[in-house]
């Protein structure tokens, strides 16, 4: 799902609008302070659904954001196959990928709007 979120936010993007790239993040339809809610509902909804596990077994939002970038690949693949060449909106997600799976605490702040201790 946090994988959707993204996609879904990426997609809102005027990337082929914007004349200065640092424009881009805020124009987007669908701002990031929009989607972040859910995604932190998301996380604390599976959290509180798995009280009856050990702390140790449940795993790390930093490795679920990384799955998420991983997802953000097959997305983009996903998309390709129906196009002779690859898409902006392609490159844009494994872009994005790239850089989550480089920065996954960094992400989680600034991109999933989660607080710095949850990212720790």
């Amino acid at each position: 799902m946090l994988a959707n979120y993204l996609t879904w936010w990426l997609g809102s993007l005027p990337v082929l609008t914007c004349e200065n790239v640092n424009d881009v993040p805020s124009s987007a339809a669908v701002p990031l302070e929009r989607m972040q809610p859910a995604a932190r509902s998301l996380w604390t909804g599976y959290i509180s659904s798995r009280r009856n596990l050990r702390s140790a077994q449940l795993p790390r939002l930093v490795d679920v954001v990384k799955y998420a970038a991983a997802r953000l690949v097959q997305t983009a693949y996903e998309q390709a196959q129906s196009n002779a060449h690859a898409t902006r909106h392609v490159i844009a997600l494994l872009q994005l990928s790239e850089n989550v799976l480089a920065r996954p605490r960094e992400a989680l702040v600034h991109l999933l709007g989660f607080t710095d201790e949850a990212a720790a």
